[in-house]
């Protein structure tokens, strides 16, 4: 209980600072450009903070996460507060760049900025972060289908997805039921592409979505290897 209460305390230290873009604004105000860059970028390092505390939150077994739940923070709320301060984190970010190559003049005169460079570095990590946690989200949306349609055997799992999971153009997977041959047409519903096809053949474009298999298999290995 003691862990779940530091862990509550400090998500809403970061919080503060995360929602708290005021602080920019007025610098941005008084044209003070370098400033505004470097509280952004203090922001921005808040907030990736933020999100990887939220992802170990959210990463936690049961028994902590229910304790956690007790504690006043539940998974619904983990959830709202990862989008908040994803959106919040982007947000200055890109305001900052935006402040960078548009009103400041900076950018056109040349002047390299230190705190604009490690914006630029900060915003790579936080896409690789919630690549990370969408690719969470999708495996385990995926191997609860498998787990419907297999049984609670991982290895099972795993080998129903092989035959049954496939991804569109823009490489959203999707599950294909039954014999797992592609019968149907539809729509993505990510992007709105054709996905499925007719007499076992997939529509132009789609594949079996070998990526995503190898990213459940990494994450079952990690899992074990882990107990």
């Amino acid at each position: 209980m003691y862990v779940c209460k530091l862990l509550i305390q400090g998500l809403n230290s970061y919080q503060v600072l995360v929602m708290a873009p005021d602080w920019i604004r007025r610098a941005t105000e008084s044209q003070c450009y370098n400033s505004s860059f470097q509280l952004s970028e203090a922001a921005v390092r808040a907030g990736l903070a933020q999100l990887g505390l939220i992802r170990a939150a959210q990463s936690l077994p049961n028994e902590a996460k229910t304790l956690l739940a007790e504690a006043g923070l539940s998974a619904e709320q983990l959830r709202e507060l990862w989008q908040a301060a994803l959106d919040q984190t982007r947000a200055t970010a890109t305001a900052a760049l935006d402040l960078y190559t548009g009103e400041s003049g900076l950018a056109g005169t040349g002047f390299e900025n230190s705190a604009i460079k490690a914006i630029q570095e900060l915003m790579r990590q936080l896409e690789r972060l919630t690549q990370e946690a969408d690719m969470a989200e999708i495996a385990q949306a995926l191997m609860a289908v498998a787990a419907a349609e297999y049984g609670s055997s991982s290895a099972g799992a795993m080998t129903w997805l092989s035959g049954h999971l496939y991804r569109c153009p823009n490489g959203h997977p999707y599950v294909i039921g039954n014999c797992g041959g592609a019968m149907e047409e539809a729509r993505c519903p990510e992007c709105g592409l054709l996905i499925g096809g007719r007499n076992h053949l997939l529509q132009a474009g789609n594949a079996r979505a070998t990526y995503v298999l190898d990213n459940l298999r990494d994450r079952l290995v990690a899992l074990e290897d882990g107990a």
